[in-house]
């Protein structure tokens, strides 16, 4: 976005697409970030953005990108992190799905999904995120 940022443009296009089509919202989530996903909800419930679905990720190794591995969450603690999430979505009025453990499914097996990286690069799944090779 030539350094301007892209926030509020996405916010504004997710405002819009929620009324055209299914969206899915992936939150990824680890150490950096984790105070911050009620902020998120609560700009998303302001914003009028409540007809996504929530697909909350916590970040594991990437082979393509590496720099976030210090912040990742031990798989030990996953279980928590993961009931606080959907604790704060619930507080903020937004619908827990009933296919929550469809997570980890790659996107790549179903026909109409894609992926859209925050740089709007087009992935056929989310394992490919940061991979030139994939865009």
């Amino acid at each position: 976005m030539g350094g301007k940022g892209s926030f509020d443009i996405i916010l504004n296009n997710l405002v819009y697409a929620q009324d055209h089509t299914n969206v899915v919202l992936r939150t990824n989530i680890d150490y950096r970030n984790l105070e911050e996903v009620r902020a998120l909800l609560k700009t998303l419930k302001e914003r009028g953005i409540t007809k996504v679905k929530l697909d909350p990720h916590l970040v594991h190794e990437n082979v393509f990108r590496n720099e976030y591995w210090d912040s990742l969450i031990p798989k030990g603690e996953e279980g928590v992190v993961l009931a606080k999430f959907w604790e704060m979505a619930r507080e903020e009025d937004f619908e827990i799905p009933h296919e929550i453990f469809r997570l980890g499914i790659c996107v790549a097996h179903f026909d109409d999904d894609i992926v859209v990286d925050p740089y709007g690069y087009v992935y056929p799944c989310w394992a490919f995120t940061g991979n030139p090779l994939n865009i």
